[in-house]
């Protein structure tokens, strides 16, 4: 268990529905501040939307590191820092390799002065991000049942 959670509903709020909006934000205000530097022409360019593709694996690696990782023994932190990465990267692979591309690549194409990704094409990258990332674990324990 990466928390330990009590029945109450304001920790659960605050350990698990708080820190994506604090991620949110911090990315909209550190990218925004980025792009509207002088030299950077950012016309159609969304600092909102680019957040929102750092912001779901900002939340993972949060999730990874729970507080009690600092007071364990080293065998046991060795496994954890090892194989909590390893099982998050899989059963989180359309995070990784839909979402962060898209959002680097919008700010390399601020940063050499393109055009901006369209607004269509961002949807569709979310759309298809939120069914991957739903029918990837299925896919996957219905692959590891049948093994």
């Amino acid at each position: 268990m990466i928390f330990s959670l009590t029945n109450d509903p304001h920790d659960l709020l605050f350990k698990l529905a708080l820190p994506p909006v604090v991620a949110f934000l911090a990315g909209w205000m550190m990218i925004r501040a980025w792009a509207n530097r002088p030299e950077t022409d950012t016309t159609g360019f969304s600092p909102a939307v680019t957040s929102a593709c750092f912001t779901p694996a900002i939340f993972i690696t949060y999730l990874l590191f729970p507080p009690q990782f600092f007071t364990m023994s080293s065998s046991v932190a060795f496994l954890i820092v090892v194989l909590m990465p390893i099982f998050c990267s899989v059963v989180f692979a359309p995070t990784f390799f839909l979402l962060l591309p898209f959002g680097v690549k919008s700010l390399a194409r601020v940063q050499e002065q393109m055009q901006p990704f369209s607004g269509r094409l961002l949807l569709t990258v979310f759309v298809s991000w939120l069914i991957t990332q739903a029918g990837w674990p299925v896919f996957l324990a219905c692959a590891l049942r049948d093994l």
